[in-house]
């Protein structure tokens, strides 16, 4: 197959996943089809999980590997952008699946719309539980610059098309497949320096310069919920991670000048501060739950943002009972409302 037969890359970033790296590549494998490549980027394994990948290689020749030393996923991922032979590229973490039919469904899409961004649906997968999940909260379809505040609000994870219905992980790049001719025109790559939010970061920099998104909302991706994966386990670095992240964004929302987007950002904001209380390990040596909310709502970018924000809707009660609290300080209250909410999702 030469390379501008091929449609679509499927690029996935292996660092130690020996575990599942094996039922990521079988997902795609099973549904192999025409004017497909998938492109591995090991990024340094010392475990044999590329053995796993070089085994694979050698039955499927749409299997291609990339070896680089360790630098973080966000360096992989831009070597599979560099790399790429297919007209688009969507990114899978090597801990999930692609769901069966959901590569099917997107090239047939990518062929008869040719839009810059496809953005799909996908299924959170925890404990057995299988959780249908949309990425955006409107039909299905073809949009363009017109609905870009309302898209970039869903990648905020904040009310979008919709103030009754929140899109979830809308920032994440799983659930969507990108023209490598846009990314290449414009120069995009994910930023090396963030270790957090950077598929947000790299979301809202791509749909500012699109011309033109799909969204098919259907499943293509199922997501796994792994309490051993970057995401959900305590990193002490946290915090300055999410501060970084938060400078980032928020210099991209500003230079969009709206109210109610840039509202979005302090909502968006304000949720890492439990997140950095958590996994960054900022409530242990000693320190109660409320003394850390205290502290990391005390800094100067979670300050700002708790005093600029305002409530986005009525009917969103938890959500303004919560900014409430935040801005009289109420912080032994609002570790209560997280450790109802933590028992009542466990």
């Amino acid at each position: 197959m030469k390379n501008k037969d091929i449609l679509l890359t499927i690029a996935i970033a292996n660092y130690n996943n020996a575990t599942l790296i094996g039922r990521c590549l079988d997902s795609i494998v099973n549904q192999l089809t025409y004017g497909l490549e998938i492109l591995v980027v090991d990024d340094g394994s010392t475990d044999c999980s590329l053995e796993i990948v070089n085994k694979m290689a050698s039955r499927f020749a749409a299997i291609k590997i990339i070896s680089q030393q360790n630098a973080g996923v966000s360096t992989a991922r831009n070597q599979a952008i560099s790399k790429a032979s297919g007209k688009y590229i969507t990114f899978v973490d090597s801990d999930d699946e692609m769901a069966p039919g959901g590569i099917d469904a997107m090239c047939r899409v990518l062929r008869e719309e040719h839009p810059d961004i496809l953005v799909t649906d996908y299924i959170v997968c925890h404990n057995d539980e299988m959780q249908p999940q949309h990425s955006l909260n409107c039909p299905s379809g073809r949009y363009g610059y017109e609905s870009i505040n309302s898209i970039l609000s869903c990648c905020l994870e904040g009310p979008g098309f919709c103030k009754s219905d929140t899109a979830k992980l809308s920032g994440s790049v799983w659930d969507k497949a990108y023209s490598v001719e846009f990314l290449r025109s414009i120069g995009l790559v994910f930023n090396p320096e963030l270790r957090h939010g950077e598929d947000v970061v790299f979301n809202v920099r791509a749909f500012k310069a699109a011309s033109s998104m799909y969204y098919l909302s259907l499943s293509t991706y199922h997501y796994y919920i792994n309490s051993d994966s970057v995401t959900h386990t305590v990193n002490p670095n946290l915090l300055s991670d999410i501060e970084l992240y938060v400078r980032d964004i928020k210099k991209q929302i500003i230079e969009i000048d709206d109210a109610c987007l840039f509202n979005d950002l302090c909502f968006n904001i304000i949720n890492q501060i439990e997140q950095a209380c958590v996994l960054g390990g900022y409530s242990e040596n000693g320190r109660s739950f409320a003394a850390s909310l205290k502290a990391i709502a005390a800094r100067d970018l979670f300050a700002e943002a708790i005093s600029k924000a305002f409530p986005r809707s009525l009917i969103r009660i938890k959500e303004n009972i919560k900014l409430a609290l935040y801005k009289i300080h109420a912080y032994r209250f609002l570790g209560i409302m997280f450790e109802m909410k933590n028992s009542g999702e466990n």
